[in-house]
């Protein structure tokens, strides 16, 4: 009886996970009805594309993107010679689609089962049988039940070896033939016997990573294949549906994974995707093959960094443009010794969150002068499109301030790069700053589009602290969460401040500024001169008057700050030094200063010392346990109660894993709310506060 299958949305992303399989990412190559060929791969980011040939042996089309979400793809035409596509999801659910016979293609829809590697191939009736492995190394396969139906037969266990990927293609006499590797890369095949069932296992000579088959012209099945080094071999069956095949014959270039089908003259074209997301071809010719040639269109290249000895992998990784790495959640990566590590254009570095609510650690205990640097102002180079997103940045410094004589250490350092955005991290122990933005080459935009702005949203930066030196004339302290300089602008949005001698600061420079908003300063701050006070919200001026430095003149350029909640006061809340070319304006913040201006360091939420802070609608003499309801409610769905504040400009919760969390913005305050409990039935605390029930989003 047909498995019933059930016709849903397209497959969604869902939340990083570790890799559930060491070659996901595997391309497919076919041929359609006209006899053209068709080429599906997978991203980095798991999105799925397609490009083709405008006729047989034609040029080839630029990529287009298919809807879903999918990290590894089989097609095959079916017995219709329409192209059914086969994919499986992060999470190891499989999917499919077919052209229509008008055009355009099915929804997708759900196989069950779950499966880590997949392959598809036509039976000698036209029916598709398809062949996967699971998590466990189990090979499992079933049949279509009837040619071009859609729906298959039950799935069936090869219950006589492990593997963890599979190819599969059809022999001359219209017997599918499967090829598998295991953990160890060894390569294995069985073929279909008559009238039922299959052979045993028998192995092939070497090792692989990847691999493909493909029937030539003559009836032979030709292997492909790439080794952890990305080199690459071939060979071939010596007789048509043969069990001796020719010795491995090396192909030139490197390849990570490749895809191989016979087009409508009988050759083979041979894909071959390599590190860099570049696409490759060649096809065979009466005298061996053509050279490769580059397909238009590179495809963002995956980078698993799944173990704490992977550190070169890793820096060699940011250097490839559009590269996407996925750190798994309890990797700690030593990147001591290191500095000056290039991000390029479009990297992305997503760390798993699900061992660690901050994510993956990577730290260095050889304070570095920059850690990760994007752009390079003098060479005129840019990485836009950056984004690092749920790490843990350990800068080695540890609870204590740095010593005045010690070097600076930055995190990250952006250079006139746009669109570049850090989130969801925790960045900590540094003795510069954690994020400091330079725009030389004035490319970045001070409005709020963020195609080209950088910013630094829902992070945690802390203990990052550098003390100055004498009082009078004592020279420069560091210890910065965001910083800005020569003409750097940034939005800092939903970020909690803790244990930093300014949260923000500017080096008053023509251009440099910021807009910093709904964020949450923790009550403790940073180091001056070994006495416990400094300023959290910083603009330096450009000129030195009088006994201080950098404390009169040009003070940048715009500064917008509100809705945020400033609990500390041990020191001044927000100082201006001098005098910004269009202004500092400071709204709708909550203070636990009580006074609004004033000359000292210490008594005050604002001091400037020129012109140009305007300040309007900020309260004043906030007290934290007014504002604060202990253990009332689990917000984040961990089986703890958490602790709730509203500020008057946010509501915050403090989790019992991963600290102060943005609710969202909100004038209510505490004494408004009247219940807390889940509302919505989703497992998460919601707030019910002047009569309205606001629920805590996942």
């Amino acid at each position: 009886m047909a498995t019933a299958v059930s016709v849903i949305a397209a497959p969604a992303s869902p939340a990083l996970a570790e890799p559930i399989s060491f070659d996901l990412g595997t391309p497919a190559l076919t041929r359609n009805a006209s006899g053209a060929m068709e080429l599906f791969a997978t991203d980095g980011a798991d999105r799925v594309w397609h490009r083709w040939q405008s006729g047989p042996g034609s040029a080839w089309s630029g990529w287009s993107q298919l809807d879903g979400s999918l990290r590894s793809v089989a097609a095959q035409s079916n017995g219709t010679n329409h192209v059914e596509l086969f994919g499986i999801n992060d999470q190891g659910l499989i999917w499919h689609r077919w052209q229509l016979p008008a055009g355009g293609w099915s929804s997708w829809t759900s196989i069950e089962g779950e499966l880590t590697s997949l392959a598809v191939a036509r039976n000698q009736d036209n029916r598709m049988e398809l062949f996967g492995t699971n998590n466990l190394g189990q090979v499992w396969h079933r049949a279509e039940t009837t040619a071009g139906s859609h729906t298959f037969g039950p799935w069936a266990l090869f219950n006589d070896g492990l593997m963890r990927t599979v190819a599969a293609e059809t022999n001359e006499d219209g017997r599918v033939e499967l090829f598998a590797l295991n953990d160890a890369g060894e390569i294995f095949h069985r073929a279909q016997t008559r009238p039922a069932g299959w052979s045993a296992w028998a192995k092939l000579d070497g090792t692989l990573k990847s691999l493909a088959v493909a029937k030539a012209a003559d009836g032979r099945l030709e292997l492909f294949g790439a080794n952890a080094a990305e080199q690459m071999w071939h060979r071939r069956q010596i007789d048509k549906g043969g069990a001796e095949w020719t010795g491995w014959d090396s192909v030139p270039g490197q390849a990570r994974t490749m895809a191989a089908e016979t087009d409508a003259n009988g050759r083979i074209a041979h894909v071959v995707m390599n590190g860099a997301g570049e696409s490759l071809v060649r096809v065979q010719q009466q005298d061996g093959w053509s050279d490769f040639t580059k397909l238009a269109g590179d495809l963002a290249p995956l980078y698993w960094i799944t173990h704490n000895t992977q550190a070169e992998l890793f820096a060699n990784a940011v250097t490839v443009p559009n590269a996407i790495i996925k750190i798994v959640g309890d990797v700690n990566l030593d990147l001591s010794g290191r500095e000056f590590i290039r991000i390029a254009a479009g990297v992305q570095i997503l760390g798993d969150t699900s061992v660690h609510p901050r994510g993956p650690r990577l730290f260095t205990t050889s304070f570095p002068r920059v850690l990760f640097q994007l752009g390079h102002d003098p060479a005129q180079v840019t990485s836009d499109n950056v984004r690092i997103s749920g790490i843990r940045l350990d800068g080695g410094q540890g609870e204590e301030p740095a010593e005045t004589e010690e070097e600076d250490s930055d995190a990250i350092r952006i250079f006139s790069s746009r669109n570049v955005q850090i989130d969801h991290s925790e960045l900590y122990g540094w003795r510069g700053a954690t994020v400091l933005v330079d725009d030389g080459q004035g490319r970045l935009g001070r409005d709020d589009d963020p195609a080209t702005m950088v910013r630094v949203v829902d992070n945690y930066m802390h203990h990052n602290q550098h003390q100055t030196g004498d009082v009078i004339g004592g020279g420069h302290g560091g210890g910065y969460g965001v910083a800005v300089r020569n003409g750097g602008f940034v939005l800092i949005e939903r970020n909690v401040f803790d244990w930093n001698r300014h949260a923000v600061a500017g080096d008053g420079r023509e251009g440099s500024g910021y807009r910093m908003y709904n964020n949450l300063v923790l009550p403790n701050g940073g180091w001056n001169t070994d006495v416990y006070h400094t300023h959290m919200i910083d603009m330096h001026a450009r000129d030195s008057c009088g006994l201080g430095s950098y404390n009169c003149g040009l003070a940048g350029e715009f500064m917008d700050i509100k809705y945020n909640t400033i609990l500390y006061s041990a020191g001044t809340g927000i100082k201006l030094r001098g005098t910004p070319s269009v202004g500092m304006y400071v709204s709708n913040n909550v203070f636990t200063h009580r006074q609004e201006f004033g000359n000292s360091i210490d008594d005050a939420a604002m001091v400037q010392n020129e012109t140009g802070l305007h300040a309007s609608a900020n309260v004043f003499g906030f007290t934290a346990t007014t504002g604060t309801r202990s253990n009332v409610c689990d917000f984040d769905g961990d089986g703890t109660n958490d602790t709730f504040l509203a500020s008057g400009a946010n509501w915050w919760y403090q989790s019992t894993t991963l600290g102060w969390h943005h609710l969202r913005q909100s004038t209510i305050t505490a004494d408004k709310v009247t219940a807390f409990g889940d509302r919505n039935g989703d497992g998460r605390c919601d707030v019910t506060a002047n009569g309205t029930v606001h629920p805590t989003a996942g």
